[in-house]
């Protein structure tokens, strides 16, 4: 599975990518905390949000989704280091 997945303030944006799986990464969002589908805002946002929660990082990380931030710390830089590494 294939998002891109951004920290914006308390929140984590997931941008999907279209594929044949849309409806289980649908699922798959929809089971993480507070899900709020944005493409009904104006103007038009295709992405998910989900709160910024540790549960939340961590189900993200393990389908192989690093969240990218602007103020991010160590310890999550090096997380995601270990989890890309794995998957290579």
């Amino acid at each position: 599975m294939n998002m891109h997945c951004q920290q914006v303030g308390n929140r984590i944006e997931i941008t999907p990518s279209f594929n044949l799986g849309v409806k289980r990464t649908n699922q798959f969002i929809r089971s993480l905390d507070d899900p709020k589908y944005h493409g009904f805002d104006t103007p038009r946002r295709v992405l998910w949000s989900v709160s910024d929660t540790p549960e939340t990082r961590e189900a993200l990380r393990h389908r192989g989704c690093c969240i990218m931030s602007s103020d991010r710390n160590c310890a999550d830089m090096l997380v995601d280091l270990d989890r890309l590494m794995e998957l290579l």
